[in-house]
């Protein structure tokens, strides 16, 4: 008989063991997937986060381009370029401690490259009024924009993949 109680207690061990490795391993992927779904919505808020910023910038550029473009003299429409500038300076600050912790090096470059654009635009469009020189092309601004959020989305969706 002690060999069959011997064998139960070997059999009981044997199954308890199974169920704790089973309950382990299911908390591993509990944990697992937990922690993929928190990055995924960290790299979300951290887009949205920038997209809002960079939307806001816009906004606010767009309104004092409007100022300029109406302005009655060159030294008014010099200055309010300028205020476009630092307008832009001001967005980009508020942004990069986001910008600066996104995982994606290229969606980090593509978000400054955005300020950095609509900034240079802003301070070359108010010297070339001082000066009376050629103003900067405009054309390249919406792209920049384009190339973030298409960065933006390639970054969601591979980290939802």
């Amino acid at each position: 008989m002690p060999t069959c109680l011997g064998s139960r207690r070997a059999t009981e061990g044997a199954l308890r063991r199974r169920r704790q490795q089973h309950a382990d391993a299911l908390e591993a992927a509990k944990r697992e997937h937990e922690a993929k779904l928190a990055h995924e919505q960290r790299i979300r808020e951290q887009v949205i986060a920038t997209s809002t910023t960079i939307s806001k910038m816009l906004q606010d550029f767009r309104a004092k381009i409007g100022e300029a473009t109406e302005a009655a003299d060159t030294l008014a429409a010099t200055l309010l370029y300028d205020k476009c500038a630092a307008i832009v300076r001001r967005h980009h600050d508020d942004a990069l401690p986001v910008i600066e912790v996104m995982p994606d090096l290229e969606l980090r470059q593509k978000a400054t490259a955005v300020f950095e654009a609509y900034g240079e635009w802003a301070v070359g469009t108010a010297e070339a009024l001082s000066n009376l020189t050629r103003r900067p092309d405009a054309a390249g601004l919406d792209g920049t924009r384009e190339q973030f959020y298409e960065r933006a989305r390639r970054v969601i969706s591979d980290a939802s993949g």
